[in-house]
């Protein structure tokens, strides 16, 4: 997960790494790619855990959620971008939801992730 400031909340929120795809992107690389630039971790594959509209009432904006699998840290910097400040913190899926009732996780992406491995880890609990 990423900690970073927000201007238009105007404080410091937990994230999952999320970014644009280039055009002809693949979504499977545009993932690769914000995690690293984000993190500073390589990962060796992903899953996808889901896809989801943002808003289909108004916009046709599609994200899609990624375990990322077989992390390593590289050891050169983050490419963030110049406004960018990012703070890489890992979380168990119990404090992450306890970060969700702080509202230090206050997206939707985010959250809805965190719901979305809750609810797959629930449902293995009961297989």
């Amino acid at each position: 997960m990423v900690e970073q400031y927000r201007k238009p909340l105007e404080k410091t929120v937990v994230e999952i790494p999320a970014g644009k795809m280039e055009q002809g992107e693949q979504r499977e690389k545009t993932a690769l790619r914000e995690l690293e630039e984000e993190t500073g971790y390589k990962a060796s594959g992903l899953d996808l855990l889901t896809s989801f509209y943002t808003a289909p009432g108004f916009a046709d904006e599609i994200l899609h959620i990624f375990v990322a699998k077989g992390l390593r840290q590289q050891k050169n910097s983050l490419a963030l971008d110049e406004d960018e400040f990012i703070n890489v913190i890992e979380v168990t899926l119990e404090e992450a939801k306890q970060l969700i009732e702080e509202e230090s996780i206050c997206d939707a992406k985010t959250m809805y992730a965190i719901q979305y491995l809750e609810l797959q880890h629930l449902k293995e609990e009961s297989n």
